[in-house]
């Protein structure tokens, strides 16, 4: 896969609203984030940050993926969804 910054740029150029972490501690339904490993677009410590503000809010990291874990290692991301999506439906 090849990365172009430029177009990682213009795709997140917007700007964070003010309010987001109250808006994300504002969400009660069960929450995963998920990270890949190896990302060295956006790194697993934003994640590990960003599942923290919801109230319940949970990680998940697959090992050997980049930014893309339900692509590079889809049988892992689906292993790390399943559980939450199987609670919600269930």
């Amino acid at each position: 896969m090849r990365y172009r910054v430029a177009a990682a740029r213009a795709y997140i150029s917007g700007e964070t609203p003010a309010d987001l972490p109250e808006r994300l501690r504002a969400v009660t339904a069960p929450t995963l984030v998920v990270a890949g490993a190896q990302d060295a677009s956006a790194g697993v410590r934003p994640v590990l940050a960003v599942a923290g503000l919801f109230p319940r809010g949970g990680t998940a990291v697959v090992a050997g993926s980049g930014h893309f874990p339900f692509v590079e290692q889809p049988a892992a991301f689906r292993a790390a969804v399943d559980p939450l999506l199987a609670r919600a439906l269930g």
